[in-house]
């Protein structure tokens, strides 16, 4: 009897130390942007294809046009729909066909043609802030405890985290072509 409680303690321990080493690193880039490079925003034009109001995150696909004469078809991940919606997006502000300048952090591989989005100007001039950094509705911007307010330095307010522990500051966001 006391051999099969210890057989059963150990499988439920064994088991929950594989779903803590396996899920920590997944969850944990997840949620930290490994993948995109925060610190060389770059500033994008192009036509909105699709706004995919969804969780657990929100898509932006736009082409941009290139100046070799080219297009290319952009992905930009933002936040879930909580989110945007307490820094004042609605699923209809983006709509199909609208020429906009988009600002994100780029894939570390630019062909994969993915990017975190960090705001949106949409073309009446109204700017939409999306991710960590970003103020909600009706706030001031902020990035991380002990960056600069409004994010980074050269970035539009919320923009990129700016120098906070364990944030690099951001370079201002150049044009992509």
């Amino acid at each position: 009897m006391l051999n099969r409680q210890f057989l059963k303690m150990r499988l439920a321990m064994g088991g929950a130390l594989a779903a803590t080493i396996l899920s920590g690193p997944g969850a944990m880039a997840h949620h930290a942007g490994l993948g995109f490079d925060t610190a060389h925003p770059y500033i994008f034009h192009g036509t909105v294809k699709k706004f995919a109001w969804s969780n657990p995150h929100a898509w932006l696909f736009i082409d941009v046009p290139k100046s070799d004469g080219t297009v290319e078809l952009w992905g930009f991940e933002a936040g879930g729909t909580n989110a945007l919606d307490r820094q004042g997006w609605h699923k209809d502000d983006v709509p199909e066909g609208a020429k906009i300048t988009v600002i994100g952090s780029a894939s570390r591989d630019l062909t994969k043609h993915l990017a975190m989005l960090q705001s949106i100007t949409l073309p009446d001039g109204k700017v939409l802030a999306a991710g960590p950094g970003a103020p909600p509705k009706g706030g001031i911007g902020g990035g991380p405890p002990g960056g600069p307010p409004g994010g980074g330095p050269g970035g539009p307010p919320g923009g990129p985290p700016g120098g906070g522990p364990g944030f690099a500051p951001a370079e201002a966001p150049v044009e992509y072509k």
